[in-house]
């Protein structure tokens, strides 16, 4: 598990890889793809304070696929340690891992709105 970093939020190299060239393409996936990741990120928050750890563990497992699938490798690596956790009952460490899930999640939401705006 890697540690966030302090570049930018999305590997824009594996986004064009994924995307293409095709603007239409990128701006009707990347619609879906940020109203999808939006959504599931509120679902993990919801159940990170409630402490629901079998609806975070499918929740997180759901976003780290979505969110790797489009480049958003720091959101991805964060759901992994929380999947992880939920899955071995480890409340204290989901506890621990929620600040920097919001963290990952708005600098995530941020990078695709970014992205959006270029269109």
């Amino acid at each position: 598990m890697t540690e966030p970093n302090s570049n930018s939020a999305i590997d824009m190299e594996l986004f064009h890889e994924i995307f293409g060239e095709r603007e239409n393409l990128q701006r009707e996936l990347l619609n879906k793809v940020c109203l999808s990741i939006t959504q599931q990120v509120r679902g993990i928050a919801s159940s990170l304070g409630a402490g629901n750890l079998i609806v975070i563990v499918e929740a997180s497992h759901k976003l780290k696929g979505s969110a790797l699938s489009v480049g958003l490798t720091s959101l991805g690596n964060v759901c992994d340690a929380i999947e992880l956790a939920a899955r071995a009952a480890q409340v204290d460490t989901v506890s621990a891992l929620q600040e920097r899930f919001q963290i990952e999640a708005d600098r995530a939401c941020l990078a695709l709105a970014e992205i959006q705006n270029q269109y």
